[in-house]
């Protein structure tokens, strides 16, 4: 395993612990959780609670990038899904949850960073093989 798989692994896993903090009370609790973040309570609950869901549901489909090398797809996903977070919070809905935003922007990059150099070297690697 590399140094960029290594730091693939941290950033994957260091979201997911984090996405499960912020998401898990959140499904019970929603309003509570947003005046705790100090953002702006929902005046529905119900859907704030559904976004709480849907978080831990893409924590735990994160999980399966554990081995970016085995499952590329999966690794690109859990990169390209907090790209696509980081847009709607960040740039369709600006103003409303940035920090949410800025969490997954912040994964984001790191997470693509470490992953495209990741595979760089493993394919330089197993091509440089006979």
């Amino acid at each position: 395993m590399n140094k960029y798989t290594k730091w693939f692994r941290i950033a994957l896993w260091l979201g997911v612990i984090l996405d499960l903090l912020l998401a898990l009370p959140g499904i019970l609790f929603p309003n509570t959780m947003l005046r705790l973040l100090h953002l702006r309570p929902s005046t529905d609950i119900v859907w704030t609670a559904t976004a709480s869901i849907l978080t831990v549901v893409l924590a735990l489909m994160y999980t399966t990038a554990n081995d970016p090398i085995l499952h590329r797809r999966a690794a690109w996903n859990a990169v390209i899904s907090r790209g696509l977070c980081a847009t709607f919070f960040l740039l369709l809905w600006p103003g409303y949850y940035a920090s949410f935003g800025l969490m997954d922007l912040f994964f984001f990059i790191v997470q693509g960073w470490s992953l495209r150099l990741t595979l760089q070297v493993y394919d330089r690697h197993t091509s440089s093989t006979p």
